[in-house]
């Protein structure tokens, strides 16, 4: 099990990168665009994303995010370097990575 204190803090959206297209740079949308898009994980297991609040775990290379509201789980296929983090919704038709950066 990868040890979830690795990411733990805000994480500011960076870019996306559809897995057909080109890559949109997120840093020019309106700040309430932006603020929908950032993630913050706690050392106590809760995920913001957004305006939505749940708990996570991780496993490996997964963030399980956990609705507390309906019990549903999202997974996130995750890559971490130094202050980047790349994200990947697991099951999506429309595959993409989002790109968040720690803010400092």
């Amino acid at each position: 099990m990868r040890d979830s204190a690795t990411l733990v803090g805000r994480w500011e959206p960076q870019s996306y990168i559809p897995s057909q297209g080109q890559a949109m740079d997120l840093t020019t949308l309106p700040p309430a665009q932006q603020a929908d898009l950032v993630w913050v994980l706690t050392s106590e297991g809760t995920i913001r994303i957004g305006d939505l609040e749940g708990t996570y775990t991780v496993d490996g290379q997964t963030i399980y995010a956990r609705n507390p509201d309906s019990g549903d789980v999202t997974e996130f296929q995750f890559q971490l370097s130094q202050n980047q983090l790349a994200v990947e919704r697991s099951g999506e038709i429309e595959k993409g990575v989002l790109l968040l950066v720690r803010d400092r």
